[in-house]
């Protein structure tokens, strides 16, 4: 009996911005990678707990699509704008303090 080849995840995917499955309503976060993958992406948007600390075992990569947020990570303070983006490499604790005034209108991915 031959066994057959580990199915591959597929090349490309695309994630319309009207696509909310998955989306978790109470928590504002939803999912943009589906499947089984290193890069675990997600859209935050608006407020969120405050304080969390996070870590993954894999590199993060947190861009700032409209609004403003604060992150520390390895002890360090950065404060993304729209546009701006933070490279984190897996292992890195990092949170976004509480900073509710700023975050109503922002949605980082």
């Amino acid at each position: 009996m031959f066994s057959q080849p580990p199915t591959r995840p597929a090349r490309s995917m695309l994630v319309h911005a009207d696509d909310d499955s998955g989306l978790d309503r109470k928590a504002r976060v939803r999912p943009l990678v589906r499947g089984r993958y290193q890069l675990h992406g997600m859209e935050f948007t608006g407020e969120h707990e405050a304080d969390r600390e996070f870590r993954h075992r894999d590199d993060e990569l947190m861009h700032m699509a409209d609004g403003a947020v604060e992150v520390e990570a390895d002890g360090r303070g950065h404060r993304l704008g729209r546009g701006e983006t933070l490279l984190l490499s897996g292992g890195v604790w990092h949170r976004c303090p509480d900073h509710r005034e700023e975050r109503p209108q922002s949605r980082c991915c």
